[in-house]
């Protein structure tokens, strides 16, 4: 909708999503799956975000809309984090904005959805792992998990904490990009112990990994 503010963007949008959710769930006469809600609350946040809006003007949309979907306060906050900070972590890093940086903006968007600092670390911590696997070119494997491990250690996370949840968040990504690259399954493996280990993870490497 160019020309229209940011604002009465993402306000048309959660009304268009959330009046398509009224129908379908009359429609169906069952209650629509949180996964159905999270897509169209993602799509908010995306449109959203493209139009320049505020980040809490992207919370204030996507949040109504998760309430107003059934979900519990706690739910609706946690599902906001994640859908409202993937939309602005994928914006900046594909504008070429600094991981760090992002990922410490990426924890207080989380916070401002109302998650306690350690969760909202977490969740930022997981979506700027994955936002940097399908953002990221031409960069090899090992020095994308380095890169990632470090902006993960931006938003606050102990070393430890900060590998063991960089491992994990970007081990399926990688495998799945890998994989539609056309990657053989055993280099598929290799270069996924050896990524996942580069973040500090060797213990659990293999089990991340399997």
């Amino acid at each position: 909708k160019r020309g229209h503010s940011p604002a009465v963007v993402g306000n048309m949008a959660a009304k268009a999503a959330l009046a398509c959710w009224r129908t379908c769930e009359s429609f169906h006469h069952e209650h629509i799956p949180s996964s159905v809600v999270s897509q169209w609350q993602a799509a908010v946040a995306e449109a959203m975000v493209y139009n320049e809006a505020a980040p809490d003007h992207v919370i204030v949309a996507v949040k109504d809309l998760a309430i107003s979907s059934g979900m519990s306060s706690s739910e609706s906050s946690l599902s906001t984090a994640r859908i409202a900070t993937r939309a602005i972590v994928d914006h900046h890093l594909l504008q070429g904005r600094d991981h760090g940086s992002t990922a410490s903006i990426a924890k207080s968007i989380a916070r401002l959805c109302g998650l306690e600092d350690h969760k909202a670390s977490v969740v930022s911590a997981d979506v700027v792992c994955k936002s940097m696997i399908n953002t990221m070119g031409n960069i090899d494997d090992v020095s994308l998990a380095q890169n990632a491990l470090r902006a993960v250690l931006a938003t606050g996370l102990t070393t430890e904490e900060a590998a063991n949840i960089t491992g994990r968040a970007i081990a399926q990504p990688m495998a799945e990009r890998l994989i539609r690259e056309g990657v053989d399954t055993s280099s598929v493996v290799l270069r996924l112990t050896d990524a996942v280990t580069a973040c500090g993870t060797a213990v659990e490497a293999a089990n991340i990994t399997g």
